[in-house]
């Protein structure tokens, strides 16, 4: 299984929790984390917070999704009251994060075609049989007299 970093921070606002990552609910504090996650394994994200109103949340880019409080009349709607950062995976959307894709290829080290950056293996590899050299002394062989190999 490959494995996702995350990490967050909680800048202002009331406290934030995350739900659906991968590891389970993330926050309030900053802190991270590592989990294990499936192949292009889809989890479905919702956000609270402690206080009245309810948590918006934003994709900021692929790695990073921002939340904020939304807290009565002094909402800012600038969703960096929380701000959480995946390494390994990326947010779909405002409500969706996704495993990594994996790379295919083959992930035999004793292969001709090995491929270090492959995460899966294809059925590709190619193993060549080794070649075995022998000497004999003393050379040539006398028959009913010692010899090393």
């Amino acid at each position: 299984m490959p494995q996702v970093n995350i990490s967050w921070s909680r800048n202002a606002g009331d406290s934030n929790y995350l739900y659906g990552m991968p590891g389970g609910t993330i926050g309030p504090n900053s802190g991270s984390r590592t989990a294990n996650v499936g192949w292009n394994q889809v989890f479905n994200l919702s956000a609270n917070g402690s206080g009245p109103g309810n948590v918006a949340m934003r994709r900021l880019n692929s790695q990073t999704l921002g939340l904020d409080d939304r807290q009565g009349a002094g909402a800012d709607n600038d969703f960096n009251d929380m701000i959480i950062y995946v390494n390994g995976g990326q947010f779909i959307n405002d409500s969706q994060f996704r495993g990594p894709t994996p790379v295919y290829g083959c992930t035999n080290s004793g292969a001709i075609n090995y491929n270090p950056n492959a995460d899966l293996d294809d059925g590709s590899c190619v193993v060549v049989n080794p070649i075995l050299n022998l000497d004999a002394s003393p050379n040539p062989i006398i028959k009913g007299q010692s010899t090393t190999l």
